[in-house]
């Protein structure tokens, strides 16, 4: 499998050879997560000088970054007679903002940032201990915070530093996507005791 990820090309990936490769990976397989895809992009680096009217000069600085985790696991059972895979997509961003102003007797500064972390997973359970075979897909949101924070420095020469901050929390509440209403019903048939 090779992919795109925001125009760029990412390795190929083998997961497996031939029927009989995927055969000995479905019975060895202990249920563990495989990292498919991981890494680190840096979205924005931005330094700019922007001169002001008064004179003074502004220096402004912006960075963000998104960090991804793509893996998947798979659970093959005889005596069940059934088979669950799992594939969970993990991300971060974070962005940080400054804008400084430096004068001979002043020195006044503002830093913005912010960060989340999200997850989304599909999982698939298959019985097949009668025919026709039941398949149930599932994708969900789990709840994920998402900070933000505010500073501002100011500075005279002659004195002591005066700083405020201020940040805040918030948790983004978790969901579970509707699928096809045939697979809720399916669903429904699968797992006959929670639903």
């Amino acid at each position: 499998m090779s992919a795109l990820l925001m125009d760029v090309q990412l390795r190929p990936v083998t997961f497996f050879k031939g029927y009989s490769d995927l055969m000995s990976k479905m019975f060895s397989m202990s249920g563990d997560s495989i990292n498919v895809v991981r890494g680190l992009i840096l979205l924005t680096d931005h330094s700019q000088v922007i001169p002001l009217q008064s004179g003074l000069r502004a220096a402004v600085e912006f960075q963000g970054g998104l960090g991804i985790d793509i893996s998947g696991g798979m659970e093959f059972s005889l005596w069940y007679r059934e088979s669950k895979t799992s594939v969970n997509n993990r991300g971060a961003l974070v962005v940080v903002g400054n804008v400084t102003v430096d004068a001979d007797f002043l020195s006044v500064g503002l830093e913005v940032s912010f960060d989340m972390e999200a997850a989304l997973d599909f999982s698939t359970t298959v019985q097949f201990s009668n025919y026709p075979f039941l398949v149930c897909m599932q994708m969900d949101k789990t709840t994920f915070p998402f900070r933000e924070s505010v500073s501002k420095m100011e500075k005279l020469a002659s004195g002591e530093p005066f700083t405020w901050q201020r940040s805040r929390e918030q948790l983004v509440p978790g969901s579970e996507f509707p699928l096809h209403q045939e697979n809720s019903n399916m669903c429904k048939k699968v797992f006959d005791s929670s639903w």
